[in-house]
């Protein structure tokens, strides 16, 4: 029996999370559904909902169907970044650099809900723990040298952006 969890209530959109049996993993779907009567304002969200979807659901096609190491969502955002450069560049107006107010609203409720998008991970994690148990040296020894890493990475960034710039002022 499937059971469907309301989520989140934005200003004129419920989010569902509707867990969908899978064979190899359990998937879940984040279901628009509009609180009131669909009014021009819900529409505008709706349609912006499924631009963000429609480009990640790409990417996750792309990623699979040409095997990338790339996550789908990476590719689906990466889409959706083009879209808004051609946008830009084919309307040639300065105003438009900045994405749809529209999607806009729409990244910014879901930024501002970002927490509960961690759900199914860790439902996975809770699921897996056994597999994360056996491994768990191995897991531990990947997280800190990737941390180090990338704290050493950042570290060597930083001090090459400020001699670039120290050099930059010194020249006339």
């Amino acid at each position: 029996m499937r059971s469907i969890c309301r989520l989140s209530h934005f200003k004129q959109i419920r989010l569902y999370l509707i867990p969908v049996a899978s064979p190899s993993e359990q998937i879940f779907i984040l279901l628009p559904y509009p609180a009131t009567p669909a009014s021009s304002n819900t529409k505008v969200m709706i349609e912006a909902l499924l631009l963000l979807l429609s480009c990640q659901l790409a990417g996750e096609l792309f990623s699979r169907a040409a095997s990338l190491p790339i996550p789908g969502p990476v590719a689906g955002m990466a889409l959706l970044f083009a879209l808004l450069v051609w946008r830009g560049r084919r309307t040639k107006n300065p105003a438009v650099h900045e994405p749809p107010e529209n999607v806009g609203r729409v990244a910014d409720a879901i930024l501002a809900n970002l927490s509960l998008l961690f759900v199914p991970a860790a439902v996975g994690v809770i699921q897996h723990g056994r597999l994360l148990g056996d491994n768990f040296v191995a897991i531990s020894v990947a997280l800190v040298v990737s941390a180090v890493a990338a704290l050493a990475v950042s570290a060597l960034t930083f001090n090459a952006i400020a001699q670039w710039q120290r050099r930059r002022k010194a020249e006339p």
